[in-house]
């Protein structure tokens, strides 16, 4: 955080650039130098003489303040960095599916919900599924990439198309929906990887529990660097993902969901 940009903004929309604060490394001792400095120990300069400029461009304490990255398509302009794409990324593809199953008739009531909160306890998740009542549910979330030298993983790196998950620390995918998935991204020709993260979990948590149990699964696109500041994602996963989802939703009968909710009723009887 020392000496990058953040954003400063009021209560009233506007917005101000401000600099954290940092020293000139040369000349500290060792034990200041390689000290990690805490957010409560930081100040933001805005580049302003005093408390009574500050004052009056509107700022007060309690204003939000956020990390400033701009944009930008990387030297192949299929890779994006940016900010917060855990989740603009799903929100994005989200948006698009909505605008291509309009064009065609489709049996299934669709709802989309730009869910709040999902990091502090998936609160969001948890009033649009009691609100909505669906009967099947995708949470739609990134998932962490592992491809480059910090991990040298190949299954999870960007690029490499339909990411479905099987199961994370708080959920597993309903099999009929997985299984249904796998036959469509095998139709349309789409990449696919399997993602089983055993730490973290995904909206899908709440929606899965709530009320008798609702059909559901989740499917991710990675992206590096997640929950910092600056992520990386690829369109290739992105356009893959709303390919699958666009397919899903317009082939989707009332007579897929049945079978769905009996393939969850049989694991219920199994387990109790």
């Amino acid at each position: 955080m020392p000496a990058q940009e953040m954003t400063v903004t009021t209560a009233t929309g506007q917005k101000y650039i401000g600099i954290v604060g940092s020293r000139a490394p040369h000349g500290l001792p060792d034990e200041v130098k390689n000290k990690v400095m805490t957010p409560m120990t930081m100040f933001l300069d805005m580049g302003v003489a005093d408390r009574q400029a500050i004052e009056a461009l509107g700022i007060r304490i309690g204003d939000m303040i956020t990390p400033y990255i701009p944009f930008r398509q990387m030297n192949d302009p299929n890779f994006l960095a940016g900010k917060a794409w855990d989740d603009r990324f799903s929100l994005g593809a989200e948006l698009e599916v909505m605008k291509r199953t309009a064009q065609k008739p489709h049996e299934a009531t669709l709802f989309f919900t730009g869910s709040t909160q999902e990091e502090v306890g998936i609160r969001g998740a948890r009033t649009a599924v009691h609100q909505i009542q669906p009967d099947l549910a995708i949470a739609l979330d990134v998932t962490t990439a592992k491809d480059t030298p910090l991990d040298n993983e190949s299954s999870n790196r960007l690029g490499g198309g339909v990411v479905l998950a099987v199961l994370d620390s708080l959920t597993m995918a309903n099999k009929g929906l997985l299984y249904r998935m796998e036959r469509l991204v095998a139709d349309l020709k789409l990449d696919v990887r399997y993602d089983f993260m055993t730490v973290g979990g995904t909206d899908a948590c709440n929606i899965h529990k709530a009320m008798d149990g609702v059909v559901t699964m989740t499917i991710s696109m990675p992206t590096r660097y997640m929950h910092s500041p600056r992520l990386m994602v690829h369109q290739d996963d992105y356009k893959q993902t709303i390919q699958l989802l666009t397919s899903f939703c317009q082939s989707l009968s009332k007579a897929d969901v049945a079978l769905f909710k009996e393939a969850t009723r049989q694991a219920l009887e199994k387990t109790y």
